[in-house]
Protein backbone atom coordinates (compact mmCIF):
# COMPACT_ATOMS: atom_id res chain seq x y z
CA UNK A 1 0.00 0.00 0.00
CA UNK A 2 1.31 3.44 -0.89
CA UNK A 3 0.19 6.96 -1.62
CA UNK A 4 1.84 9.76 -3.54
CA UNK A 5 2.88 12.86 -1.62
CA UNK A 6 2.29 15.99 -3.69
CA UNK A 7 3.34 19.63 -3.47
CA UNK A 8 1.09 22.71 -3.52
CA UNK A 9 0.64 22.37 -7.30
CA UNK A 10 -0.30 18.71 -7.04
CA UNK A 11 2.98 17.43 -8.51
CA UNK A 12 4.36 14.25 -6.96
CA UNK A 13 7.41 14.76 -4.76
CA UNK A 14 7.73 11.40 -2.98
CA UNK A 15 5.83 8.34 -1.84
CA UNK A 16 4.67 7.19 1.58
CA UNK A 17 4.07 3.50 2.10
CA UNK A 18 3.52 0.96 4.84
CA UNK A 19 7.25 0.37 5.00
CA UNK A 20 7.69 3.94 6.27
CA UNK A 21 5.68 2.98 9.36
CA UNK A 22 7.37 -0.35 9.88
CA UNK A 23 9.60 -0.45 12.92
CA UNK A 24 8.10 2.55 14.71
CA UNK A 25 8.51 2.20 18.45
CA UNK A 26 6.15 3.58 21.07
CA UNK A 27 8.51 6.45 21.90
CA UNK A 28 8.49 7.47 18.21
CA UNK A 29 4.73 7.60 17.76
CA UNK A 30 4.62 11.38 18.21
CA UNK A 31 6.47 11.67 14.88
CA UNK A 32 3.30 10.64 13.04
CA UNK A 33 1.88 14.04 14.03
CA UNK A 34 4.55 15.81 11.96
CA UNK A 35 3.79 17.12 8.47
CA UNK A 36 4.22 14.18 6.10
CA UNK A 37 7.43 15.45 4.47
CA UNK A 38 9.01 16.07 7.87
CA UNK A 39 7.94 12.61 9.04
CA UNK A 40 9.43 10.99 5.93
CA UNK A 41 12.69 12.91 6.24
CA UNK A 42 12.97 11.82 9.86
CA UNK A 43 12.24 8.18 8.99
CA UNK A 44 14.65 8.18 6.03
CA UNK A 45 17.62 9.91 7.61
CA UNK A 46 16.89 13.31 6.08
CA UNK A 47 16.60 12.06 2.51
CA UNK A 48 13.40 12.09 0.46
CA UNK A 49 13.30 9.46 -2.25
CA UNK A 50 12.42 10.87 -5.65
CA UNK A 51 9.58 8.74 -7.02
CA UNK A 52 10.02 6.96 -10.32
CA UNK A 53 7.36 8.15 -12.74
CA UNK A 54 6.18 7.48 -16.26
CA UNK A 55 3.50 8.77 -18.61
CA UNK A 56 0.33 7.22 -19.97
CA UNK A 57 2.06 6.69 -23.32
CA UNK A 58 4.62 4.27 -21.82
CA UNK A 59 4.20 0.59 -22.52
CA UNK A 60 3.92 -2.06 -19.83
CA UNK A 61 7.38 -3.18 -20.91
CA UNK A 62 8.76 0.34 -20.32
CA UNK A 63 7.16 0.58 -16.88
CA UNK A 64 8.26 -2.90 -15.79
CA UNK A 65 11.80 -2.15 -17.00
CA UNK A 66 11.85 0.93 -14.75
CA UNK A 67 10.83 -1.25 -11.81
CA UNK A 68 13.61 -3.74 -12.46
CA UNK A 69 16.32 -1.13 -13.07
CA UNK A 70 15.43 0.89 -9.98
CA UNK A 71 14.52 -2.14 -7.83
CA UNK A 72 11.16 -0.69 -6.88
CA UNK A 73 7.65 -2.02 -6.46
CA UNK A 74 5.67 0.75 -8.15
CA UNK A 75 5.85 3.42 -10.85
CA UNK A 76 3.56 6.41 -10.63
CA UNK A 77 1.83 7.42 -13.85
CA UNK A 78 1.80 11.22 -14.12
CA UNK A 79 0.40 13.86 -16.47
CA UNK A 80 2.42 16.64 -18.09
CA UNK A 81 2.35 18.65 -14.83
CA UNK A 82 3.79 15.64 -12.90
CA UNK A 83 0.43 15.17 -11.15
CA UNK A 84 -0.20 11.50 -10.34
CA UNK A 85 -3.06 9.94 -12.26
CA UNK A 86 -2.35 6.28 -11.56
CA UNK A 87 0.13 3.68 -10.42
CA UNK A 88 1.44 0.40 -11.79
CA UNK A 89 2.85 -2.04 -9.26
CA UNK A 90 5.00 -5.11 -9.70
CA UNK A 91 1.98 -7.12 -8.52
CA UNK A 92 -0.02 -5.67 -11.42
CA UNK A 93 2.67 -6.74 -13.89
CA UNK A 94 2.95 -10.25 -12.45
CA UNK A 95 -0.82 -10.69 -12.55
CA UNK A 96 -0.90 -9.79 -16.25
CA UNK A 97 1.15 -12.92 -16.91
CA UNK A 98 -0.73 -15.12 -14.48
CA UNK A 99 -3.51 -17.46 -15.56
CA UNK A 100 -5.52 -15.83 -12.76
CA UNK A 101 -5.27 -12.27 -14.06
CA UNK A 102 -7.50 -10.12 -11.85
CA UNK A 103 -6.97 -6.95 -13.88
CA UNK A 104 -9.50 -6.06 -16.52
Amino acid sequence: MAAPVVDEQGAIVTTISASDLRGLRSHQLSSILLPVLDFLKKQRGGVLQVPITSTVSASLYDVSTLMVIHRIHRVWIVDDAKKPIGVVSMSDVICKFSPYDYLV
